[in-house]
């Protein structure tokens, strides 16, 4: 809705995954992205 509506994207990581095992296992990330500011690969 509104005048320029645009996609959000939440992403949640284990932090495990980004530090490894020194992180907390019961630890996340959670990344809001929104679609202008991401770039193709």
């Amino acid at each position: 809705e509104g005048e320029d509506p645009q996609w959000l994207y939440s992403v949640r990581f284990k932090a495990t995954e980004l530090w490894g095992d020194g992180a907390n296992r019961n630890d996340h990330v959670h990344v809001d992205c929104w679609e202008p500011y991401l770039e193709r690969v």
